[in-house]
């Protein structure tokens, strides 16, 4: 992608460079400057809205800068047509299925009431049937995102599609334990717990406005393997953003891999 689109003020034209935000977003996130340049999911408006907001720049931080138009700019990627009852997959955290807990928690029970219930987070991994319907019936309006909804980030979430077969996400000839490096996921191990949801909204292919600064990220609407295993599956997976799945949006209990 060339920087046709960007247009240059006279003291630009004259020495031949992009200034003040612009070249300091270039030089200190350049791997997301490049995801930025070889996004063919942006369109042209977004890419100068993003350019003439760089330029506002003038102190401080860049990265954090751009973070305060990523924030306003989540999901414009192309929407993504599911299949017919197509259910996704994510994985999650012991430590952030806790902070969702609590989050959940704090919403409907308060003081020494909650510190208890928090004692025993792991007894409420919905591991079967039974712990499903129980967790759906307490939090079941619960958003599975780390980030307060009142807060300035929409708490986007990204999930990954099969190809093979639509309904079983983890289904793909993976084994589970290689599943967080072929989704590009530094330090989810030694355990993790495999999420499958099934959602009514609409989904999109990511861009480098859902990515936001991460090196671990290339446009093309694939996951990007980490090193020690992209030899194995170097074309990665499927994935997608949206709006945060919820506890009743899982469609089966999850699977806890150590």
């Amino acid at each position: 992608m060339s920087m046709e689109y960007i247009p240059k003020t006279a003291q630009e034209e004259a020495t031949g460079m992009v200034m003040n935000g612009v070249s300091e977003y270039r030089i200190n996130c350049s791997q997301a400057w490049n995801n930025f340049e070889n996004d063919s999911n942006l369109s042209e408006e977004a890419r100068s809205a993003f350019v003439t907001h760089l330029r506002g720049f003038r102190d401080g931080d860049i990265s954090g800068h751009a973070n305060h138009f990523f924030d306003s700019h989540n999901l414009i990627g192309q929407v993504v047509n599911l299949d017919n009852n197509e259910v996704l997959g994510h994985i999650m955290t012991p430590s952030i299925f806790k902070h969702l807990i609590h989050k959940g928690l704090e919403r409907q029970i308060t003081g020494p009431s909650l510190k208890g219930i928090a004692a025993i987070t792991g007894h409420l991994v919905p591991t079967n049937d039974e712990k499903l319907k129980a967790l759906k019936m307490l939090l079941g309006n619960t958003r599975l995102s780390r980030y307060n909804e009142s807060s300035g980030r929409h708490g986007i979430m990204w999930s990954f599609r099969n190809e093979l077969d639509t309904n079983e996400p983890f289904n793909n000839r993976i084994p589970r334990t290689d599943m967080p490096c072929v989704l590009g996921l530094k330090d989810t191990r030694p355990t993790f717990y495999c999420v499958e949801y099934k959602l009514s909204h609409e989904v999109h292919l990511p861009t480098v406005f859902d990515a936001r600064n991460n090196n671990a990220w290339r446009p093309g609407g694939r996951t990007l393997p980490l090193d020690e295993c992209g030899n194995r599956y170097p074309t990665g997976l499927l994935e997608v953003v949206h709006e945060p799945a919820t506890f009743n949006d899982l469609e089966r209990p999850m699977e806890v891999i150590e």
